[in-house]
Protein backbone atom coordinates (compact mmCIF):
# COMPACT_ATOMS: atom_id res chain seq x y z
CA UNK A 1 0.00 0.00 0.00
CA UNK A 2 1.38 3.41 -1.02
CA UNK A 3 0.47 6.17 1.42
CA UNK A 4 1.43 9.83 1.41
CA UNK A 5 1.00 13.04 3.38
CA UNK A 6 1.34 16.52 1.91
CA UNK A 7 2.50 18.97 4.55
CA UNK A 8 2.31 22.73 4.69
CA UNK A 9 5.56 24.27 5.97
CA UNK A 10 5.16 27.63 7.79
CA UNK A 11 3.09 27.26 10.93
CA UNK A 12 2.89 23.49 10.47
CA UNK A 13 6.37 21.97 10.28
CA UNK A 14 8.42 25.05 11.03
CA UNK A 15 8.47 28.74 11.77
CA UNK A 16 10.68 31.82 11.73
CA UNK A 17 11.87 32.74 15.20
CA UNK A 18 11.42 36.42 15.95
CA UNK A 19 8.36 36.83 13.76
CA UNK A 20 7.50 37.08 10.12
CA UNK A 21 7.22 40.07 7.78
CA UNK A 22 5.82 42.63 10.20
CA UNK A 23 8.48 41.91 12.80
CA UNK A 24 11.26 41.93 10.22
CA UNK A 25 10.15 45.17 8.59
CA UNK A 26 9.85 46.80 12.02
CA UNK A 27 13.32 45.59 12.98
CA UNK A 28 14.80 47.10 9.82
CA UNK A 29 12.90 50.34 10.36
CA UNK A 30 14.24 50.59 13.92
CA UNK A 31 17.78 49.97 12.67
CA UNK A 32 17.42 52.60 9.96
CA UNK A 33 15.55 55.17 12.04
CA UNK A 34 15.79 54.57 15.82
CA UNK A 35 13.73 57.68 16.53
CA UNK A 36 10.72 56.40 14.57
CA UNK A 37 7.51 55.98 16.55
CA UNK A 38 5.98 53.56 14.04
CA UNK A 39 4.42 50.56 15.81
CA UNK A 40 4.01 46.93 14.81
CA UNK A 41 0.33 47.60 14.19
CA UNK A 42 1.24 50.43 11.80
CA UNK A 43 3.60 48.19 9.86
CA UNK A 44 1.12 45.30 9.81
CA UNK A 45 -1.60 47.52 8.38
CA UNK A 46 0.70 48.78 5.62
CA UNK A 47 1.84 45.29 4.69
CA UNK A 48 -1.68 43.90 4.58
CA UNK A 49 -2.49 42.45 1.19
CA UNK A 50 0.79 43.14 -0.59
CA UNK A 51 2.27 39.64 -0.72
CA UNK A 52 1.48 36.98 -3.37
CA UNK A 53 -0.07 34.49 -0.91
CA UNK A 54 -2.60 37.14 0.08
CA UNK A 55 -3.84 37.21 -3.52
CA UNK A 56 -3.96 33.49 -4.35
CA UNK A 57 -6.44 34.07 -7.17
CA UNK A 58 -3.70 35.93 -9.09
CA UNK A 59 -1.09 33.59 -10.65
CA UNK A 60 2.48 34.84 -10.88
CA UNK A 61 4.47 32.39 -13.02
CA UNK A 62 6.54 35.35 -14.23
CA UNK A 63 8.01 35.51 -10.71
CA UNK A 64 9.14 31.88 -10.60
CA UNK A 65 12.88 32.58 -10.29
CA UNK A 66 14.47 33.77 -7.04
CA UNK A 67 15.66 36.98 -8.68
CA UNK A 68 12.26 37.90 -10.11
CA UNK A 69 10.40 36.89 -6.94
CA UNK A 70 12.59 38.90 -4.61
CA UNK A 71 12.74 41.90 -6.93
CA UNK A 72 8.94 42.06 -6.81
CA UNK A 73 8.82 41.76 -3.01
CA UNK A 74 11.62 44.26 -2.40
CA UNK A 75 9.83 46.73 -4.68
CA UNK A 76 6.62 46.28 -2.67
CA UNK A 77 8.46 46.73 0.63
CA UNK A 78 10.24 49.81 -0.72
CA UNK A 79 6.85 51.21 -1.66
CA UNK A 80 5.65 50.70 1.90
CA UNK A 81 8.67 52.52 3.31
CA UNK A 82 8.20 55.29 0.76
CA UNK A 83 4.61 55.68 1.93
CA UNK A 84 5.97 56.14 5.45
CA UNK A 85 7.89 59.18 4.21
CA UNK A 86 11.35 57.78 3.51
CA UNK A 87 13.13 58.89 0.30
CA UNK A 88 13.02 56.37 -2.54
CA UNK A 89 16.68 55.35 -2.40
CA UNK A 90 16.55 54.91 1.36
CA UNK A 91 13.27 52.99 1.12
CA UNK A 92 14.81 50.69 -1.48
CA UNK A 93 17.78 50.03 0.80
CA UNK A 94 15.40 49.21 3.63
CA UNK A 95 13.47 46.80 1.42
CA UNK A 96 16.68 44.99 0.50
CA UNK A 97 17.63 44.86 4.16
CA UNK A 98 14.31 43.16 4.97
CA UNK A 99 15.26 40.42 2.53
CA UNK A 100 18.67 40.02 4.16
CA UNK A 101 17.30 39.86 7.70
CA UNK A 102 14.37 37.61 6.80
CA UNK A 103 16.69 35.00 5.30
CA UNK A 104 19.03 34.82 8.30
CA UNK A 105 19.63 31.03 8.55
CA UNK A 106 19.55 30.91 12.35
CA UNK A 107 16.02 32.34 12.39
CA UNK A 108 14.41 29.28 10.80
CA UNK A 109 13.34 26.49 13.14
CA UNK A 110 11.32 23.29 13.22
CA UNK A 111 8.69 22.65 15.86
CA UNK A 112 9.84 20.07 18.44
CA UNK A 113 7.21 17.56 17.29
CA UNK A 114 8.06 17.78 13.57
CA UNK A 115 10.88 15.29 13.09
CA UNK A 116 9.58 12.71 15.62
CA UNK A 117 6.15 12.73 13.95
CA UNK A 118 7.50 12.47 10.41
CA UNK A 119 9.88 9.69 11.42
CA UNK A 120 7.15 7.72 13.20
CA UNK A 121 4.90 7.98 10.15
CA UNK A 122 7.71 7.04 7.80
CA UNK A 123 8.30 3.87 9.83
CA UNK A 124 4.64 3.01 9.19
CA UNK A 125 5.06 3.42 5.45
CA UNK A 126 3.95 7.02 4.88
CA UNK A 127 5.87 9.18 2.42
CA UNK A 128 6.18 12.90 3.04
CA UNK A 129 5.78 15.82 0.66
CA UNK A 130 5.55 19.59 1.13
CA UNK A 131 3.21 22.05 -0.58
CA UNK A 132 3.94 25.55 0.65
CA UNK A 133 3.33 29.21 -0.06
CA UNK A 134 6.87 30.28 0.61
CA UNK A 135 10.13 31.93 -0.36
CA UNK A 136 12.33 30.74 -3.23
CA UNK A 137 14.84 29.56 -0.61
CA UNK A 138 12.50 27.02 1.02
CA UNK A 139 14.49 24.03 -0.26
CA UNK A 140 17.62 25.44 1.36
CA UNK A 141 15.72 26.05 4.60
CA UNK A 142 14.37 22.51 4.88
CA UNK A 143 17.74 21.00 3.92
CA UNK A 144 19.53 23.03 6.60
CA UNK A 145 17.01 21.90 9.21
CA UNK A 146 17.40 18.21 8.40
CA UNK A 147 13.94 17.97 6.88
CA UNK A 148 14.96 17.60 3.25
CA UNK A 149 16.14 14.02 3.58
CA UNK A 150 12.75 13.07 4.96
CA UNK A 151 10.81 14.47 2.00
CA UNK A 152 9.98 12.69 -1.23
CA UNK A 153 9.11 15.95 -2.97
CA UNK A 154 8.35 19.64 -2.53
CA UNK A 155 6.14 22.10 -4.41
CA UNK A 156 6.71 25.77 -3.59
CA UNK A 157 4.55 28.67 -4.74
CA UNK A 158 7.62 30.83 -5.39
CA UNK A 159 8.78 28.26 -7.94
CA UNK A 160 5.50 27.48 -9.70
CA UNK A 161 3.72 30.86 -9.51
CA UNK A 162 0.52 29.60 -7.84
CA UNK A 163 -0.44 30.05 -4.21
CA UNK A 164 -2.63 27.74 -2.14
CA UNK A 165 -5.60 27.39 -2.28
CA UNK A 166 -5.36 27.90 -6.06
CA UNK A 167 -6.36 24.63 -7.76
CA UNK A 168 -3.16 24.63 -9.84
CA UNK A 169 -1.03 24.47 -6.70
CA UNK A 170 -2.84 21.31 -5.63
CA UNK A 171 -2.75 19.88 -9.14
CA UNK A 172 1.03 20.23 -9.09
CA UNK A 173 1.15 18.55 -5.70
CA UNK A 174 -0.97 15.63 -6.89
CA UNK A 175 1.23 15.30 -9.95
CA UNK A 176 4.27 15.21 -7.68
CA UNK A 177 2.81 12.51 -5.42
CA UNK A 178 1.39 10.30 -8.17
CA UNK A 179 -1.05 7.41 -7.60
CA UNK A 180 -1.49 6.44 -3.95
CA UNK A 181 -3.82 4.32 -1.87
CA UNK A 182 -4.22 6.98 0.83
CA UNK A 183 -3.43 10.68 0.80
CA UNK A 184 -3.77 13.47 3.35
CA UNK A 185 -2.99 17.16 3.61
CA UNK A 186 -1.81 18.64 6.92
CA UNK A 187 -1.65 22.40 7.52
CA UNK A 188 -2.42 25.25 9.88
CA UNK A 189 -4.59 27.35 7.55
CA UNK A 190 -8.30 26.44 7.25
CA UNK A 191 -8.59 28.13 3.85
CA UNK A 192 -5.27 27.61 2.07
CA UNK A 193 -4.67 24.11 3.41
CA UNK A 194 -7.96 22.52 4.46
CA UNK A 195 -10.42 24.07 2.00
CA UNK A 196 -7.86 24.06 -0.81
CA UNK A 197 -7.12 20.38 -0.29
CA UNK A 198 -10.80 19.55 0.03
CA UNK A 199 -11.54 21.17 -3.32
CA UNK A 200 -8.87 18.93 -4.82
CA UNK A 201 -10.40 15.84 -3.24
CA UNK A 202 -7.77 15.49 -0.52
CA UNK A 203 -8.87 15.05 3.12
CA UNK A 204 -7.08 17.51 5.37
CA UNK A 205 -6.08 17.87 9.01
CA UNK A 206 -5.91 21.30 10.61
CA UNK A 207 -3.11 21.63 13.16
CA UNK A 208 -1.98 24.32 15.60
CA UNK A 209 -5.07 26.42 14.80
CA UNK A 210 -8.50 26.52 16.43
CA UNK A 211 -11.28 26.69 13.85
CA UNK A 212 -14.85 25.48 13.93
CA UNK A 213 -16.31 23.39 11.15
CA UNK A 214 -13.16 21.41 10.32
CA UNK A 215 -13.70 17.67 10.45
CA UNK A 216 -10.14 16.65 11.31
CA UNK A 217 -8.20 18.80 13.74
CA UNK A 218 -5.48 18.37 16.38
CA UNK A 219 -3.52 20.74 18.56
CA UNK A 220 -0.14 19.70 17.21
CA UNK A 221 1.50 17.09 15.00
CA UNK A 222 1.46 14.36 17.62
CA UNK A 223 -2.23 13.81 16.86
CA UNK A 224 -1.72 13.30 13.13
CA UNK A 225 -0.66 9.61 13.12
CA UNK A 226 -3.79 8.38 14.86
CA UNK A 227 -6.03 10.32 12.47
CA UNK A 228 -4.39 9.12 9.26
CA UNK A 229 -4.09 5.54 10.51
CA UNK A 230 -7.63 5.24 11.86
CA UNK A 231 -9.66 7.32 9.41
CA UNK A 232 -8.11 5.94 6.23
CA UNK A 233 -10.15 7.65 3.47
CA UNK A 234 -9.65 6.59 -0.12
CA UNK A 235 -6.47 7.55 -1.94
CA UNK A 236 -5.86 9.20 -5.27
Amino acid sequence: MRRAIIWDYDGTLGYREGGMWTATALQVLREEDPASDVTADDVRARLQGIFPWERPEVPHPHLSTPEAWWEAQVALLAGVFCAMGYPRARARRMGERVREVYLTPASWRLYPDTLPTLDALRERGWKHYVLSNHLPELREVVARLGLGERLSGLVNSAEIGYEKPHPEAFRRALEMVGPVDALWMVGDNPVADVAGAGAAGIPAILVRTAHEGVRYRCADLTGVPSIVEESAPGGR
